[in-house]
């Protein structure tokens, strides 16, 4: 059985989840296969704040659309945090673990079994202090890591269903973009 099968079938088991879903390619592909596995037992769920582009949120909405998930847009008060806003070298820690929660309340109260996240394989290698958060959670899954599927495998996968963000290159957040220590203000996030 290849990767893109033994995905498919891990899917199956969850029975019903949620998927973090920002448009990329890791997220892309996860929503694609927990369609595939799960049909309308899978929802893609995206965080809008000041984090994330416009453009983001409308490519998240027609890379959805073209899927054929199911898409929910929710609000985050990225900003509000003063633990993220500092820009210590744990912001990402302090932004998962807000975001993460309100996912994970999201699954919680629309009756889904687990709420899936798209680190895979390659994103052991760097430095990723969100990923300690993920740990902390209990409906939260990363099925490319459980897999050991590498970005490779993830664009491949996503070449191979049409997707037009197989060769989308990596991008994060608008904060990743301020040095460490840098306030993070909305004025800096504009700029």
């Amino acid at each position: 059985m290849n990767k893109q099968q033994q995905l498919i079938e891990l899917l199956k088991s969850y029975q019903s989840v949620a998927v973090a879903f920002s448009g990329g390619v890791d997220s892309s592909v996860l929503a694609k296969a927990t369609q595939i596995a799960l049909g309308d037992k899978a929802i893609a769920i995206t965080a809008v704040s000041e984090l994330i582009t416009t453009n983001e949120i409308s490519d998240a909405k027609k890379v959805a659309k073209l899927i054929g998930i199911k898409h929910e847009l929710f609000t985050v008060d990225d900003l509000a945090d003063k633990k993220f806003t500092c820009n210590d070298k744990m912001r990402c820690y302090h932004c998962h673990i807000n975001r993460f929660k309100l996912l994970e309340n999201f699954c919680q109260k629309n009756n889904y079994n687990y709420l899936l996240e798209g680190s895979n394989e390659d994103d052991k290698g760097d430095y990723r202090p969100g990923m300690l958060a993920l740990k902390e959670f209990k409906l939260t899954k990363s099925p490319f890591l459980e897999l050991h599927i590498t970005k490779d495998e993830i664009r491949q996968m996503a070449k191979d269903w049409n997707l037009p963000v197989w060769n989308k290159p990596s991008s994060a957040c608008l904060a990743s973009r301020l040095i460490y220590g840098l306030e993070v203000t909305p004025e800096r996030l504009n700029q």
